[in-house]
């Protein structure tokens, strides 16, 4: 929470944000997996931004939103 509370990010006390963190699961079964879909949309927003050039979204999703790795971390 201290990070999160640091100046360059919510600039606050980490008192401040506790409340609204305790209920918000992060990781475990089921929760936040990545999800194809999901990178999809991010690489089209960025596409349309400007953010990067055009990119085949498909293939680049494959190679990044790594469901593997996101079970793995779980020991799963």
């Amino acid at each position: 929470m201290g990070l999160l509370a640091r100046p360059e990010f919510l600039d606050t006390s980490p008192d401040a944000i506790a409340p609204g963190l305790a209920e918000i699961a992060f990781a475990g079964a089921g929760l936040n997996p990545p999800r194809r879909e999901q990178a999809g949309w991010s690489l089209e927003q960025m596409v349309r931004w400007g953010q990067v050039g055009e990119v085949a979204i498909d293939k680049v999703a494959e190679r990044c939103w790594r469901p593997d790795l996101y079970l793995a971390a779980q020991g799963r």
